[in-house]
């Protein structure tokens, strides 16, 4: 997988620790500079080898490292999640509904398209479908996740790497995708700014996430959820912020309950 990764993408992905360029080894990849190593993990590159997820983490997180959670996480968790999570009770936004926002939005100009987060590949999914399998690379931190959508999706190249601290050159990318992931980071205007630096001119950056409930007690109820699962929901006016401070023109915003689906243009 990494030999295969780095042919296709080979002027894409850098070293994490001094941003060099990468080349295939026989168990994975080093750096072409500072000679770093990582570690072919039998279908995805590990950037971040040395990473262990903190313990003291809310439940959402958790559940996403189980891999008895992940078989059931798409159809079962996020689904009873989001009623609270989205006021999503009158079923308002449901997965196909996100499928086909991914599908007419999401854009591949210019370089591939990263899937942050990608999960068991839900998303990642349907931009294979629309862009091929040679244009999609899913990135999670996640070794459960990233097992499961090698299983579901072999033909894609995989990385292991924080959305924080993407290990793409500057300008090298023709789409990202954010879905139902966003909520989960710790610090959103970072990962934002990241995806504009990846992002070439035209590239376009497609999101879905979650802003706060409008009424007190949805917002209330919300805010419980967040707390005991360790994520969080999103003023519009801060995300629209970030989005421009990045380097970014915001094309469309979609709010059905308290979801937000948005598409922004690399300027």
């Amino acid at each position: 997988m990494s030999t295969d990764l780095l042919v296709r993408h080979a002027d894409l992905l850098t070293c994490q620790r001094c941003r060099s360029g990468l080349v295939a080894t026989p168990g994975g990849a080093q750096c072409s500079s500072c000679g770093r190593a990582y570690p072919d993990q039998g279908g995805f590159l590990d950037l971040v080898p040395d990473f262990a997820m903190p313990t003291k983490i809310g439940l959402g997180p958790l559940l996403l490292q189980d891999p008895l959670q992940v078989a059931r996480y798409e159809d079962q968790t996020r689904i009873s999640y989001l009623q609270v999570a989205a006021a999503n009770w009158a079923n308002q936004c449901t997965q196909e509904h996100e499928k086909e926002y991914l599908r007419e939005h999401a854009g591949a100009d210019g370089g591939p398209t990263v899937d942050i987060a990608c999960g068991p590949g839900r998303w990642t999914r349907v931009l294979v479908e629309k862009f091929g399998a040679d244009r999609v690379i899913g990135l999670d931190l996640s070794l459960a996740m990233l097992h499961a959508i090698h299983e579901a999706l072999p033909g894609i190249s995989l990385v292991r790497a924080s959305g924080m601290d993407l290990p793409f050159a500057d300008g090298s990318l023709g789409g990202v995708n954010c879905s139902a992931a966003l909520q989960i980071m710790p610090d959103a205007a970072k990962v934002i700014s990241e995806f504009g630096r990846v992002l070439a001119p035209g590239g376009t950056f497609t999101l879905a996430s979650l802003t706060h409930a409008p009424r007190p007690l949805q917002r209330y109820f919300q805010h419980q959820q967040e707390t005991v699962f360790g994520t969080k929901s999103f003023r519009l006016d801060d995300v629209l912020q970030w989005v421009r401070s990045s380097g970014m023109e915001v094309l469309d915003v979609t709010t059905p309950a308290s979801f937000l689906l948005l598409t922004a243009r690399k300027v």
